[in-house]
Parts: C-alpha cells; structure tokens; sequence
C-alpha cells in the first residue's frame, strides 16, 4: 500500500480545515457514493506547509469507477455537480452570520456550537465536493484521456491548433465570481479615466469609498485559509490602475456576453471539427466540470473567509493569535486549557500529522510519534531525471513564450516574482493570483484542464502547461525556459 501526493509541501491550509477535508474524502464521500474505494487518508504539515496524501490505488479506482458509470448516464455525475455547489451556497448564507453578528456578546459555548454547526455543514458539502476535486487532480482520468485522444484526432492535420482548439471546447460556459469581480473593476477603473485620478495616489483619496466596498465584497477572493488575505488598498488601487492600457468598454461588453461567446465559440469548433453528439456532450460535460468546481469552490474559499471572523474571537478569548487557532480542533477548544492549547498549536506548526482512517476515524499526532509513525509510511516516487532537458504536461492555454523559472508554491513566495518570469508551482491557488498576474508564463506539477492554473491562466491569457507532474523538481530558481503551451512541451535553455 502505497500514498501519493495531492499535493506536497505546497499550501498552507492548517488543521481547522484538512482535518474536516480528510474525514469528508473517506467517510462523507463513501455515505454519498457507495462504491467510493477511499478508505484512509492523511495531511501534514512541516513548518506550517501543508502536505496531503491519499492511497495511490484507491483514488484512481474511485475516478475511474464513477467515469466509467457516468460514461453511461452523465446524470449521475451532474447530480454531485449541483449537490455540491448548491450545498456550498448554504455554506456561504450560514457562514454570513459570523462576519455580521456582534460575537463579542455571545458565550464561549455558544461560538463553539456554531463553530461545531459550520464543520457539520461542511463536511455534507464536501462529501459532494471531494469527487470533484479528485477527477479535476489531473489528466490520468479516463474522462480526460477520451477528450485528449478525440482532440488529436482531430487536429491530425493541424496540431499547432490542438492547444487552442482545447481551450475553446473545455472552457466553462457560465460565468464565473472571478469575471464579475473584474467587471466591478473594469467599470470603476472607467469612471476614474473619465476623471483627472490619473495617479495611484489620486484614486486611493478620491475613491476610498468605492474601494473600500470592493474590498468588504471581495477580500475573501485572496483568503489563504490561515490569517492572510492580499486584498488591501494597494492591491486594489494597481489593479484599477493596470487596466488605464486596455479597450475598457470593449472588455466590460466582453465579460457580460461571456456565455454567449463562449457558447456560439464551442458551438462553431464543434461543427467545425464535426463533432458528433457523443464527443460534444463528452467536451461540454468537462466544460461544466470546470464550473462547478470553481463555482462551488469560491463557495467553500468565501464560507471559509466568514469563519475566520468567529475563529478570531474564540481565539482572543482563549489568548490564541490569528493563525494558532486554526491549527486546533472545536473539540480541542472546548475541553483543553488556554497554556495546553497554544503547545499543541505550536508543535503542529512544526511538523505533525492528521490522519482519517474509515475503521478507526481520526487521529492526530505530534512530537516523536509523528516522526516515527511518518517514516514507517511507504510512498509512490516518480522517477525523474534531473537533468532532463525537457518536460512534458497538458496545454491549458496556448501560446509560446521564454523567460526565468520562479517558483511559487504560496503567498510567502510571491516577492520573488517580477514581470516576465515563469511562473512554476507544485499548484496555484488563488491566494497567488498577484504572483500570477505579473508572469509571462506559467508551469504546474499537478492539475487537469479544469484546475486553477488552467482556468486563470485563460482569464489572463497567460500561456500554461499543466500537470507535469515534476517540474518543480526538474526546474529551479534562475533557470530560463521556453514555455511551448501548443504542444504542452517546456524546455530547458542551457
């Protein structure tokens, strides 16, 4: 029996939320889909980098199986799709309360009965959730491997147009919170260009209102799941400010047809590349993937932004700082003293462990237990030649550029970005959109076509390759590489 990665050492999300995320992977998936293969799975953390695994052989029985059933009747798989966003929309109303209420007046035992509710909450929703967020992991799928050979097929005699072609029939056809957030801010950055602001420093005076209103709407968009949101005046103001350059009324009509041109787009291609019915439902059923996965993921990033408001006060009143009570458990908080819990918050922050077993439930370690039991665990190893000179992964939006490797795992890697470079990463997330924003390129080890890199990086129109599997261990700091995101191809320049 061995684990893989989901991802390693790349993100911080602290126990608060992985100890909910793995219980609900094993047992509330199982409790929603009978024949889920998932029987254990764990998350740790090193110097607060958070890591997670699952069995190697049980994820890809599960994606398969449910593939290969919803190859006969999508229904099944349209059913976890609206389950999953629609529950993660309750989330969000619930969690609403916290961010308006005067938790102050409220007793210890009453924020903690909420706190229980929410994770009761959540862990309905992402028994939903879960599957998604597995098939979207990477292109190993089936689902994808269908759509990957039916695509080269057709673009037999004109590859250079595989990449381009992906896009267009992968995309999701409804608009996501993403594009409404940038339309808000297409449309102040319209009124300030009628006005004399034309001055970084003139149109954080003069529209303090308009950007504090964007901010109280919006800050949960670059949340980090700890303490952390990017989302101040500043990152407010250069994104107003970015957009002086661009066709703003063109843009602002773009983002408001976006369905239709997006729908008439897919439509065109399809007849082009005479699709039959079949293989259009099999690009439009991956195109809805992309959707709801993010659709209901802003629900999860923005519920969880919303909690933190609750978390903070439990926290002041237990003499915990921001980010320490995240690193606890609710029932940890209600039965364990103020000094016990900033220790186990302290260890866990150092290297500890979580694990979801569906015979034996949870379990937490820390200290030497954790070391032993941590190195008894057997791992898949991908074998990678470091001097490999070229890697391969999946174009998630076409385009060829070159520029200097930086790699960017979380928000704390983001000041080694300057404009042009590559940006390479284990995963993005959307804590790195800034980082993201300034790169010429960008480069992933894990995803599909449907994951964050690839639906940003259309959004920016940014090149991308996903899914490589090993470029931030081929790849590093420095080196110049020439992003081929036609053909899912980057090379190593000496």
């Amino acid at each position: 029996m061995k684990y893989f990665a989901f991802w390693n050492k790349a993100r911080t999300y602290p126990p608060a939320l992985m100890a909910l995320v793995i219980e609900a992977s094993v047992k509330n998936l199982s409790e929603v889909y009978r024949d889920n293969k998932i029987t254990k799975c764990f998350s740790s953390w090193e110097n607060k980098k958070n890591s997670y695994f699952y069995i190697e052989k049980e994820i890809y029985e599960t994606v398969n199986d449910i593939i290969k059933k919803a190859d006969k009747n999508q229904k099944i798989l349209y059913n976890f799709f609206i389950s999953s966003y629609n529950k993660s929309i309750k989330m969000v109303e619930f969690s609403c309360q916290f961010k308006q209420d005067d938790l102050v007046k409220k007793s210890t035992k009453e924020l903690l009965d909420l706190y229980k509710k929410f994770n009761n909450i959540f862990l309905n929703f992402y028994g939903y959730a879960t599957l998604m967020a597995l098939m979207g992991y990477s292109q190993d799928n089936a689902l994808y491997k269908k759509a990957d050979r039916t695509l080269k097929e057709k673009t037999r005699n004109c590859p250079e147009k595989f990449a381009e072609y992906l896009v267009t029939l992968t995309n999701p056809q409804q608009r996501l919170k993403s594009k409404d957030f940038e339309l808000e801010i297409l449309k102040i950055t319209k009124d300030v260009k009628k006005s004399a602001n034309n001055t970084k420093f003139k149109i954080k005076k003069n529209y303090k209102d308009k950007i504090d209103r964007l901010k109280e709407k919006w800050e949960w968009m670059t949340f980090d799941f700890t303490n952390n949101s990017r989302m101040n005046d500043d990152y407010l103001v250069n994104l107003i400010f970015e957009k002086f350059k661009i066709d703003i009324d063109g843009k602002i009509e773009e983002i408001k047809n976006y369905e239709k041109i997006t729908k008439k787009e897919f439509n065109k291609l399809a007849k082009k590349l005479k699709l039959n019915k079949e293989e259009i439902s099999s690009f439009q059923f991956i195109s809805d993937l992309g959707y709801y996965k993010w659709a209901r993921e802003y629900g999860f990033q923005g519920s969880y932004y919303n909690l933190k408001f609750l978390q903070d006060e439990i926290g002041r009143r237990k003499k915990l700082n921001s980010l320490e009570n995240k690193y606890l458990l609710v029932d940890e908080l209600k039965y364990l003293s103020d000094e016990e819990l900033k220790k186990i918050a302290q260890e866990r922050m150092k290297f500890s462990f979580m694990i979801y077993d569906i015979k034996k439930g949870l379990q937490s370690l820390v200290g030497k237990a954790t070391r032993d039991r941590f190195e008894k665990i057997k791992f898949t190893k991908l074998e990678i030649d470091k001097k490999l000179e070229k890697i391969k992964g999946t174009p998630a939006r076409a385009g060829i550029v070159k520029g200097v490797v930086k790699i960017v795992n979380t928000s704390e890697d983001m000041f080694k970005m300057k404009k042009g470079n590559i940006l390479v990463s284990v995963a993005t997330t959307p804590e790195i959109i800034v980082a993201m924003k300034k790169a010429a390129g960008i480069i992933t080890d894990e995803g599909g076509i449907t994951c964050h890199a690839a639906i940003v990086s259309r959004e920016l129109g940014i090149p991308c390759v996903v899914g490589t599997r090993m470029a931030t261990q081929v790849l590093k700091h420095g080196d110049m590489v020439e992003v081929d995101a036609n053909k899912g191809i980057v090379k190593l320049i000496k």
